[in-house]
């Protein structure tokens, strides 16, 4: 009659391994990405697309869409010119951007360039 102990203790090694293994597996430390860094790649993402989509078109395009003239103020232009800062909010809750927009004034306003802020 042979004795089965050899082979417990063997599968009881392999069991121990395998369980130091994974504990140590389980607390090494995970690195994730920082928030900031995270959240500012949505935030470069809607700048690029908006100013793609809205730079160049009519002013009256965007308070269409937008459903109003958003908040306006005069800012310092070239000689001759006149410029607007228009803010329009939170419109992305993603990327959390206050949509801002710079507008050449004249008889029909056109967008110059939006800003992510």
């Amino acid at each position: 009659m042979r004795s089965c102990k050899p082979r417990m203790v063997r599968l009881v090694r392999v069991q121990i391994g395998i369980l130091l293994g994974v504990f140590a597996a389980g607390c090494t430390p995970v690195t994730t990405p920082d928030a900031a860094h995270y959240f500012a790649s949505f935030r470069q993402e809607r700048e690029l697309l908006m100013r793609e989509r809205w730079t160049g078109r009519l002013y009256a395009d965007l308070v269409a869409e937008m459903g109003w003239g958003g908040n306006s103020m005069t800012t310092p232009s070239a000689p001759g010119e006149t410029r607007s800062a228009v803010t329009f909010g939170v419109n992305d809750p993603i990327s959390g951007c206050v949509d801002s927009f710079v507008v050449i004034n004249g008889d029909e306003p056109i967008i110059n360039t939006y800003y992510c802020r």
